[in-house]
C-alpha cells in the first residue's frame, strides 16, 4: 500500500459512498419500454454516458435519449431510479475516516442528482470537497478529473483513492496516487484503514 502521510482521501459515489442500482435501473426502464436489455445498455455506454456526466446534455434529453422510441419517462424513470438508491460500502466509515484525514468525493454524476442524494442519507457532512464531473466538464477516467485533487498536495502519493471501476483506478495509479478497487479488493476498508493508521503515526 503505502507509507506516506494521507492527506486526502478521494471516494467515489456509486458503489462506494452510495449503491450503484444503475444496471439494475437500465433494466427496470427495458422492462417498461419493451426494448432488449441489451439495447438500453449499449445506448447509454455508446451514446448517453459521457454526455450525461460531463453536462453536456439537459435532463430532457437525457431522458428522451434513454427511452429511445417509447414515451414513458421522465417521471416514471425518476422516481423509478431515486428508489433503487441506498447507501454505500463505505457510508459506514465515513465519520471515523474523517477524523483521521480530509475526505474527498468524486463522482462522474450529475450534480442536481447526486447532490440531493447525498443529503436524504446525511453524508454530504462528511466531505470537503465534492468534484462532480458535470461542473468540472470532465469524467474519470481522463487525467483531468484529478487535476484539482492533485493540485492540492505536494506529492500523489498523499493521495489515496477507492473506486469501484478499474479503469478510474489505474488512471489514479498512472498518475501517482495509491488506488484501491473496491470490487477487485475484498479487504479494501481495511486497507483505507491502515493507510489511514500509518499516516497518523498508529498501529
Amino acid at each position: 500500500m503505502t507509507t506516506a502521510r494521507i492527506d486526502i482521501l478521494v471516494l467515489d459515489a456509486h458503489g462506494v459512498v452510495l449503491n450503484n442500482p444503475f444496471k439494475s435501473f437500465l433494466g427496470n426502464l427495458a422492462s417498461l419500454t419493451g426494448e432488449k436489455v441489451e439495447s438500453v445498455q449499449r445506448r447509454w455506454d455508446e451514446e448517453i454516458r459521457t454526455a450525461a456526466w460531463t453536462g453536456k446534455i439537459t435532463d430532457p434529453e437525457l431522458w428522451v435519449a434513454l427511452r429511445g422510441n417509447h414515451s414513458t419517462c421522465p417521471t416514471e424513470c425518476q422516481s423509478l431510479l431515486e428508489a433503487l438508491y441506498e447507501v454505500g460500502p463505505a457510508a459506514p466509515y465515513l465519520e471515523s475516516w474523517g477524523k483521521k484525514t480530509s475526505i474527498w468525493l468524486l463522482s462522474n454524476h450529475r450534480s442536481h442528482w447526486l447532490i440531493p442524494r447525498l443529503r436524504r442519507f446525511d453524508l454530504v457532512k462528511h466531505f470537503d470537497r465534492v468534484l462532480i464531473s458535470d461542473e468540472m466538464g470532465v469524467a474519470k477516467p481522463n487525467p483531468k478529473a484529478f487535476a484539482p485533487i492533485l493540485e492540492e498536495v505536494d506529492s500523489p502519493k498523499s493521495v489515496l483513492f477507492v473506486d469501484d471501476q478499474s479503469r478510474n483506478v489505474e488512471a489514479a495509479r498512472e498518475l501517482g496516487i495509491v488506488g484501491i478497487d473496491l470490487n477487485q479488493t475484498p479487504y479494501w476498508a481495511k486497507q483505507v484503514e491502515e493507510a489511514l493508521n500509518k499516516s497518523n503515526g498508529e498501529g
